[in-house]
């Protein structure tokens, strides 16, 4: 069913949903709910020209993938002056339908293309701080959902890129397991009508918020808040929350919105992440690596490392990143560029564990017979940083004389330090 152009209807429903795909643990998607796409661009157009670009672009990129996260070959596409010519219209009263009617389906040979277009649209403009509240969720909204849905390696990618700063800003907290079990489609999609249907006449009012609507409001948004959702099921219900505070008077009218979105969107964000950490693709792996890292700092490095070491999570892991096969290329020089950039993620003062992540930059510089000549340097790139040597070399001999001379002290200072351990505890 072809997206709907509206002010107000935020929300229509399709009937039964259509089959879905998984999509790791528990994952169902479904195509019960269809969110109306120009009316959410036509309500963030309000904003400005930059906003409007940005919504427009926000509208094509949903238009393009299909109920099922695949690309749609034929769409209709706006532009910011046909949206623009559709918001004079409906201020003369012609309806929202008839106005969708005037566009065509257009052929679309590459949607990947245009995917990557429009997401660099969205990206495009003020930094995320200082963009209008629209604006940031829309970002997070499209940045999230195409990092681990589109069908593109590249759009992912990109979208991972976009996503990373946005993350570092978003004070996540700690990283979130992926929802083994999300809410039902007809459950999430009922919600979500709940709440529009809730904001409907706040829409339409002219007036301030009523105390009846305002605890409605609340309990629309709290029963989402208390329904399991996973990528897709935030990426729908940020449509509304979207549209909602791209209004000039949001922050006075849509509070409980406004704080039930940010909610949801670092929510989103926390399991793009993890997602992303088991995308098939290592170039779409490596910029989820630097996402994370961004996100999580050193404790995530902590475990890139410990991956690039052939080492399963451990079992209190939070990120459960598998390891990293010798063919995953980018992977490896995202994980020894940020180390060389910033430091071992062990502390000076824990010498076993550092000692072992310099094994691992070690074992990589010296081993031709599995690692790529751009995969060796980059490891012995990281060792000249953080290793002490006091020189930089991208010969293999040099850092082997040199592993084989620190790792025999250091096992020595640190059988020296358990001795020291022993003798200091009483014996019970």
């Amino acid at each position: 069913m072809a997206p709907r152009l509206a002010r107000v209807k935020l929300i229509q429903v399709e009937g039964v949903p259509a089959r879905g795909r998984r999509h790791g643990p528990g994952r169902t998607r479904a195509s019960g709910l269809a969110l109306s796409i120009g009316g959410i661009a036509l309500l963030l157009c309000a904003t400005g020209a930059g906003c409007r670009s940005a919504a427009v672009a926000s509208a094509n990129l949903d238009a393009l993938h299909g109920p099922d996260g695949r690309y749609k070959y034929k769409a209709r596409q706006l532009t910011p002056m046909k949206a623009f010519m559709a918001q004079i219209l409906l201020a003369t009263g012609l309806s929202p339908e008839q106005v969708l009617e005037q566009q065509k389906e257009s052929s679309i040979p590459n949607p990947a293309r245009k995917t990557l277009a429009g997401l660099l649209i969205l990206a495009d403009g003020p930094d995320q701080e200082s963009a209008p509240a629209g604006l940031r969720v829309q970002r997070v909204r499209q940045f999230a959902y195409l990092s681990c849905e589109d069908p593109s390696a590249l759009v992912r990618e990109r979208a991972l890129i976009e996503l990373g700063p946005i993350a570092a800003q978003a004070d996540l907290g700690a990283p979130m397991p992926l929802v083994a079990e999300p809410a039902n489609a007809p459950e999430l999609s009922e919600a979500i009508i709940g709440l529009a249907e809730v904001i409907k006449p706040m829409l339409r009012s002219s007036v301030s918020v009523t105390e009846t609507q305002r605890v409605d409001l609340e309990a629309a948004c709290g029963l989402l808040a208390e329904m399991g959702f996973d990528v897709d099921g935030a990426h729908r219900i940020l449509a509304v929350t979207a549209a909602v505070l791209g209004r000039p008077d949001a922050d006075e009218l849509f509070a409980p919105v406004a704080a039930f979105s940010a909610e949801v969107e670092r929510s989103m964000i926390r399991q793009a992440l993890a997602r992303s950490l088991q995308d098939p693709v290592a170039l779409t792996r490596a910029a989820a690596i630097e996402a994370n890292w961004r996100a999580y700092g050193g404790d995530f490095l902590a475990e890139a490392m410990r991956a690039t070491g052939g080492a399963p999570p451990a079992e209190d892991s939070v990120f459960k990143m598998a390891p990293v096969w010798p063919a995953d290329e980018e992977v490896f020089l995202t994980v020894f560029r940020l180390v060389r950039e910033h430091g071992l993620p062990a502390g000076a003062e824990d010498r076993a564990a550092r000692l072992q992540q310099l094994f691992t930059l070690s074992t990589v510089a010296v081993d031709y017979s599995l690692f790529s000549d751009r995969t060796r340097n980059g490891a012995m790139l990281a060792l000249g940083t953080v290793s002490g040597s006091g020189f930089q070399s991208l010969r293999l001999e040099d850092w082997q004389i040199w592993w084989d001379d620190h790792s025999t002290r250091e096992q020595a200072a640190l059988r020296q330090l358990d001795t020291e351990r022993a003798q200091a505890t009483p014996e019970s």
